[in-house]
């Protein structure tokens, strides 16, 4: 039975021979259990109908090529095979064995107490055995009675039991199952699946993204408390750098039941597990102590029950630092891809790489995790539209541009210039856009969003703005609280509504509304975003909160030579066009805005397309009249010329 100890490269065919052993093992054990029995003795349901005769048959078809012909050989023998052929897996630095044995500290009778408990997983024969064995079949699985019988080492009883108990390795780390409900030393050991493939040599898997930050640093247990994600994320970044670690990200789906399975696979994927708050109540978190004990970072908002838990385990309070977080952004994410994302969770996008490392695929992962909670206040814009397609005049334009750069170096002038704190000026950028109603300033905002890379929101005032007294401010301190670290654009159209004229106190209303602007005054200046307001009033906004401004844009009423280039924006579509169209004509007469102009190309296409026909002047000046009363205004005749009579009747 001895043969010479030779190394093996497949865990399979290692374990193959192991359960020829096995069944070796077994068929002594059945030849030890018959001869208690008694010759011919049967009892009912013994078994349940697992002869003795056709357990030995089985049990020497299972045992193969090692069953010595005519007869079986020596348990003597058998257990000196037995070690021979463990002593094989040892000799495999890299194997699966002696890496379960390092990262878990496991014993070779814990390693043999595997084998054991795969065998029905791998052979549904070794389960009836074990159901012979246990007097019946219909329990084919392995139990710690059974277990103390078979193994070829000499363990007590108590022992086994230690071997086996809840903060043991073995079960600690989910590589056994142990149902409590029956007493323990009939209890079914069980073992996942995923155990049975790393047996047979599947590469351990872990449970997410891994980032190599060092190697072989000692493990130990480290609690992240409660901060802004982009806080608690540096800190674990540094934390894994500092002690050489590499960090595996697990999940954030709370799932206390599978943290076991996990950081095992975590741990023999060579990595510290980063454990997001998982959902447990104090029994579980007193059964999870132990585990993160091992070894992990846990991010929970409160370390007080976890140590009331029994976790003895480093603390760190996460402090942010915007100069760390873009060094990390930059080496996890590429800092070309979100140079914006000056809050992001960087744990949380690693997470979102893994998943798909496309550029378009982080960015928006980026920015629906920074904008979550601001969808609950705010409404997204967005535009297909570049600063070519705004019709504006010249210095307009320029400001927009000032604008754009402002924001670009902002990070440049204020913190590595030490302009900021030289001048206490915060990150934060408030621009105003003034103008008519459709001059461009929603456009105007979302483009200068899309050049910055940054998502807009126009912030919906109807909802802000309360008869109540203080409520407008609770509810203003919910949308900046929501705003902050999402770099967003909060774009507040008909702000004149809202941050209007200080009134004289005549009353408690008058004090509230002066106490809401106020207070809205100092929000602003402390938003590190950028926050752009539009009004159509500026004259109702007072001295005070214009002071506040970074920048105050005009967008006035388009002259002639504008109005002809947003008419001529028609001529890009697919409509036919007829002959008679006179733009200059239009733009002489007719002082609209650029949303104006719109709609009438809209309406005078419709028409068209109701008639069948292309769209020329008679169809376009029932548009036009149609939107001048729509405002109220007075059609003049002298405007609409001949066309004046059908354009009137055509308005309706």
């Amino acid at each position: 039975m001895r043969d010479e100890a030779r190394p093996f490269s497949d865990p399979a065919v290692w374990l193959e021979g192991a359960l020829q052993l096995l069944a070796l093992r077994l068929r002594h054990e059945v030849a030890l259990t018959r001869a208690l029995r008694g010759e011919d003795r049967r009892e009912q349901f013994l078994g349940l109908f697992l002869s003795d005769a056709e357990a030995e048959a089985m049990l020497d078809e299972m045992s193969g090529r090692l069953a010595a012909a005519g007869g079986v050989p020596a348990l003597d023998a058998v257990m000196a095979a037995w070690h021979d052929h463990a002593a094989l897996r040892r000799r495999e630095p890299l194997g699966i064995w002696p890496r379960l044995a390092q990262v878990f500290g496991l014993a070779e009778a814990e390693l043999d107490l595997l084998v054991l408990a795969a065998a029905p997983a791998l052979d549904p024969r070794f389960g009836r055995a074990y159901g012979y064995l246990g007097e019946d079949v219909t329990r084919r699985h392995l139990t710690p009675a059974l277990a103390h019988r078979l193994l070829p080492h000499r363990l007590d009883a108590l022992t086994l039991r230690r071997m086996l108990a809840p903060a043991a390795p073995l079960r600690l780390f989910a590589l056994l199952r142990l149902d409590e409900a029956a007493p323990r030393i009939e209890a079914p050991l069980g073992i996942d699946e995923e155990v049975v493939d790393l047996l047979l040599g599947a590469p351990p898997r872990p449970p997410g993204p891994v980032l190599p930050l060092g190697q072989g640093g000692e493990t130990g247990a480290v609690i992240v408390t409660a901060g802004t994600p982009d806080a608690i994320s540096t800190a674990v970044l540094d934390l894994g750098e500092a002690r050489g670690w590499a960090l595996c990200l697990l999940p954030e789906d709370g799932r206390s039941d599978l943290l076991a399975a996990r950081i095992r696979a975590a741990r023999l994927a060579g990595a510290v597990p980063v454990v997001p708050d998982p959902a447990a109540g104090a029994p579980e978190r007193a059964a999870l102590a132990p585990l993160l004990a091992e070894g992990a970072v846990l991010i929970t908002p409160d370390a007080q029950p976890w140590q009331e838990a029994g976790l003895r385990a480093d603390q760190i309070d996460p402090v942010a630092c915007e100069r760390r977080h873009a060094v990390w952004k930059a080496r996890l994410l590429g800092s070309a891809t979100l140079t914006q994302a000056r809050h992001a969770d960087l744990l949380r996008l690693a997470r979102s790489k893994a998943r798909d490392p496309r550029p378009d695929a982080l960015r928006h992962s980026a920015e629906a995790q920074a904008t979550a909670a601001l969808t609950q206040h705010a409404r997204r814009i967005a535009t297909r539209q570049g600063m070519e397609d705004l019709v504006l005049p010249r210095p307009t334009r320029a400001a927009l541009e000032r604008l754009i750069d402002w924001q670009t170096h902002g990070a440049q002038v204020l913190g590595d210039w030490g302009l900021g704190a030289l001048f206490g000026k915060s990150r934060g950028t408030v621009a105003l856009f003034k103008g008519p109603s459709g001059t461009g300033k929603t456009m105007a905002a979302a483009i200068v969003g899309a050049r910055l890379g940054l998502p807009v929101f126009r912030v919906d005032l109807a909802a802000m703005v309360s008869k109540y007294i203080g409520e407008t401010e609770k509810n203003l301190e919910r949308l900046f609280r929501a705003a902050e670290g999402s770099d967003a654009l909060l774009f507040f159209d008909e702000a004149d509504s809202l941050f209007g004229q200080r009134s004289e106190v005549s009353d408690a209303h008058d004090r509230y509304a002066n106490l809401e602007t106020s207070y809205l005054l100092q929000r602003l200046e402390s938003f590190d975003g950028l926050s752009i307001l539009a009004t159509n009033l500026a004259q109702n906004l007072d001295a005070a909160f214009l002071r506040r401004f970074d920048h105050v844009i005009e967008f006035p009423m388009p002259g002639p030579d504008l109005r002809r280039a947003l008419w001529e924006r028609g001529l890009r579509s697919a409509a036919p066009i007829a002959a008679d169209l006179d733009l200059g004509a239009l733009a002489e007469r007719f002082e609209m805005t650029g949303a104006e102009i719109r709609n009438c190309w809209l309406d005078a296409a419709h028409r068209a397309a109701a008639r069948g026909s292309a769209v020329g002047m008679e169809l376009i000046l029932q548009a036009v009249a149609a939107e001048l009363l729509k405002q109220g205004k007075v059609l003049k005749k002298a405007d609409f010329g001949s066309h004046y009579v059908r354009a009137r009747g055509g308005a309706g």
